[in-house]
């Protein structure tokens, strides 16, 4: 089964234009500038606007799936391309499947004008298909974390970042000194680490089984919390891996990371965090780790019938199951809404209505219930519907 992820456009995974690494000898000379997407003002709402020729990569992604979010100019045609294939246009919220999963992919958006980037949706195959997904969340508090130099924000007056309502269990660990560490043992084909990035963080390394697969920087012109560090999938299941963030010093950017929490992903009972090496072993559900389904961090992609990429498939929105269960049940309510309401109809009890004096005393069989308007006593009598045109009476 598949774990879906929510990569924003701060996410330090993301290399934008005019990066020499990835952007040399191409069109792609513009430069990004960050800010707060006021229209938007929810989870993660940063985004990264171009006036083009620029571009943005994933350069190195394990991923069936890519869903681009973006807004463009009017008469921009945004165009996305797979590894080395030829870019083709692209629309936002458009899903690209028939992604080979089982090698790193590069993913680049480009456009030729005016592009604001927020993110993109990508799916890893965490479990075998048609298993259970399972997942583990460890918040930066637990004790299965072994740090070095890291304090919790709140201990400390010159700390970079404060703690945020998007923030795990709300608390961080923060460290402004290079060679800190945050070291995890866990089981699981998928893992993720949640922090921030911001103007007064910086460059960090990523060791997974005593191998460095990554050098990533947390800097950014704003600040930004829910943010993926890392993440990387099929990882074997038969083993426990390690996996560690450690602080660097940059030449001219500052010193700084946060940890807010780890997320393992892998099938039924595939999927936890324990000790180190000598730490011990620790239980099932470990204090601060969380179980349950996956990664949610908005906003939602819109289907698209752009065409496809060579050897994609664009498809609807990645959370369809979830739109679908949520439709089930709403239904589902509105039907229980009805049985009770007709249960208490046939259970209220029939009530006699009353008759009033005139119809009681002048009763006819087979006549509804008339009122009695009379004049004088000398002329009472029954009158009958069709008769008060024809008599002295008035109807009331």
């Amino acid at each position: 089964m598949m774990s879906l992820l929510w990569l924003s456009d701060t996410s330090p995974l993301f290399t934008y234009s005019p990066s020499q690494t990835y952007f040399q000898g191409t069109d792609n000379t513009a430069s990004w500038k960050v800010s707060f997407d006021n229209a938007q003002r929810q989870v993660n709402d940063t985004q990264h606007t171009t006036t083009g020729p620029g571009a943005v990569t994933l350069p190195f992604a394990y991923a069936t799936s890519f869903t681009p979010i973006f807004t463009s100019k009017p008469g921009v045609t945004p165009q996305l391309a797979l590894g080395d294939s030829a870019p083709a246009p692209c629309t936002s919220g458009q899903n690209f499947t028939g992604i080979n999963g089982d090698s790193p992919q590069a993913f680049t958006l480009s456009a030729a004008g005016e592009l604001s980037f927020r993110g993109a949706w990508i799916s890893t195959q965490s479990s075998a298909p048609g298993s259970d997904l399972a997942l583990a969340q460890l918040d930066d508090a637990s004790s299965l974390i072994t740090y070095s130099g890291f304090v919790p924000v709140g201990n400390s007056t010159s700390e970079a970042v404060s703690v945020g309502g998007m923030d795990y269990s709300g608390t961080l660990s923060v460290t402004a000194t290079p060679g800190s560490s945050a070291t995890v043992s866990f089981t699981g084909s998928t893992i993720a680490v949640l922090g921030v990035t911001g103007p007064t963080l910086g460059p960090y390394t990523v060791t997974l089984d005593g191998s460095v697969v990554a050098s990533l920087n947390a800097y950014q012109e704003v600040e930004a919390h829910g943010v993926i560090l890392f993440f990387t999938s099929n990882l074997n299941l038969g083993r426990v891996h390690t996996l560690a963030l450690t602080a660097t010093a940059g030449n001219q950017a500052p010193t700084g990371l946060v940890i807010d929490s780890f997320i393992a992903y892998g099938p039924t009972g595939g999927a936890s965090f324990s000790r180190g090496a000598g730490g011990g072993s620790a239980p099932a559900n470990p204090s601060g780790v969380g179980t349950g389904g996956s990664l949610s961090i908005l906003p939602s992609p819109t289907a698209s019938t752009t065409p496809p990429l060579s050897g994609v498939t664009p498809n609807g929105s990645p959370n369809a199951g979830v739109i679908v269960g949520a439709l089930l049940g709403a239904l589902a309510g509105v039907f229980l809404l009805l049985w009770l309401f007709r249960k208490k109809m046939a259970l209220k009890k029939p009530t006699n209505k009353p008759i009033n004096p005139w119809d009681e005393a002048n009763l006819l069989q087979n006549m509804k219930n008339e009122e009695i308007h009379v004049t004088t006593v000398a002329k009472q009598r029954y009158v009958y519907p069709g008769l008060v045109a024809h008599s002295e009476l008035k109807k009331y």
